[in-house]
């Protein structure tokens, strides 16, 4: 599952947690517990539900003898449903929740095309997602965070224009919200339809204020409409006020790295990598490009991976052409298996070329299998071959 459908199924959860408190939480629920006689199993049942004890709510729904004429089908459906919902047997949840509908003599309950929603958004059906949120009418209007879903549903099924419409209501029903109007634009991002996003984008501005998202939002708008020098200024003015905002500063070393302006990015980067390490890779990889190579060495001894680290030091000392010294470390590239790749194998027979030992340097080409380093493979093959004939010439 994407990171996004985990979070916006985190969002129905969220949402579906209050709904299910009427079942909990009533005066007819209290009322029932209190009482003396036989107790209510469907309402114990829902109470194991709500303080996540789905085993035993599942157990008691097991025992209930459903032949009384009187029998509340509805309730049971639904309770049944819940317990497989929150297991993630999002199926056999749909299957109950669907026969709770059926049940239903009077107006149904929206509330349970919004559990079958939230099930297929589980599965992945969106066009039966859409279908469900249909079903609960203008009650998801009253939920916004399921308006975010629907028009992620939309999109997903390639109803562009429906997703912008319900994108558009919800922002006018909840225009304190940004999260809408942020989906928008980055939904015309995705269209490539670049100068519209930064409009909205100003427009966004103009109404959320400067705050971190919006310096974030604008910057990114820009970016990806390749308007460099704008981004820079714009993200540089956001990173200035919230220098340790990661986000902005990402987008802003990013914004430095397309534009051309790898230096400027490789500190970016290298600041950044005080937030996080996994961010001196891109810094490292920035300053061997401009040949800061001392400063690459300086940051890539910070790196916490002995396998990662070494695998610099090697990529360093080939641009230096230090053929001696990689050849004093083959042993430890070797042990780490750094020269399992294909390109660090060609690397290491290029080495022991330049060193004539034109025997080692087969051994590396022997079973490359990647189609562009074979290529380069063959070139150094057809080189060796050479260089044998000539050393042969002259004996």
């Amino acid at each position: 599952m994407s990171k996004l459908l985990t979070i916006l199924l985190a969002l129905l959860v969220s949402v579906a947690a209050p709904l299910q408190a009427g079942w909990f939480d009533s005066e007819e629920t209290k009322k029932k517990l209190e009482k003396k006689d036989e107790p209510d199993y469907m309402t114990l049942a829902a109470l194991m539900i709500r303080d996540g004890h789905y085993d035993r709510a599942e157990s008691i729904l097991d025992s209930i003898d459903k032949s009384d004429p009187d029998f509340n089908h509805v309730k049971f459906h639904t309770l049944v449903g819940l317990v497989n919902l929150n297991q993630g047997e999002y199926q056999a949840s749909i299957d109950a929740f669907l026969a709770s509908i059926k049940a239903s003599t009077a107006e149904v309950d929206p509330v349970l095309y919004v559990y079958v929603a939230q099930a297929y958004y589980g599965l992945q059906n969106f066009e039966r997602t859409l279908w469900a949120f249909n079903g609960a009418g203008d009650y998801i209007n009253t939920l916004p965070d399921l308006l975010g879903v629907k028009a992620t549903c939309h999109w997903s099924v390639g109803q562009k224009p429906e997703a912008f419409a319900v994108l558009e209501n919800a922002d006018a029903w909840y225009p304190e919200r940004s999260d809408f109007k942020i989906r928008r634009i980055f939904y015309l991002i995705e269209l490539k339809l670049y100068m519209e996003a930064v409009d909205e984008s100003k427009e966004f501005l103009e109404r959320f204020g400067a705050k971190a998202d919006s310096y974030l939002v604008v910057g990114e708008a820009m970016r990806r409409s390749q308007n460099y020098p704008d981004a820079m200024l714009f993200l540089e003015k956001g990173h200035l006020i919230y220098p340790y905002h990661e986000k902005i500063l990402l987008s802003l070393a990013h914004t430095y790295m397309q534009g051309g302006h790898n230096i400027a990015a490789a500190r970016l980067f290298e600041k950044a990598s005080s937030m996080n390490p996994k961010y001196l890779e891109q810094s490292i990889g920035l300053y061997r490009m401009v040949n800061d190579n001392w400063r690459a060495k300086f940051l890539n001894a910070q790196v916490g991976s002995g396998k990662v680290k070494l695998k610099n030091w090697l990529e360093i000392l080939l641009q230096e052409e230090k053929y001696e010294e990689i050849l004093a470390i083959e042993d430890r590239l070797v042990r780490y298996g750094i020269l399992k790749e294909d390109k660090m194998k060609y690397a290491m027979a290029y080495v022991h070329f330049i060193s004539e030992n034109l025997d080692e340097a087969e051994k590396y080409l022997e079973d490359i299998a990647d189609a562009k380093v074979f290529k380069n493979a063959l070139k150094l093959l057809d080189a060796i071959k050479v260089f044998r004939g000539q050393k042969a010439a002259t004996l």
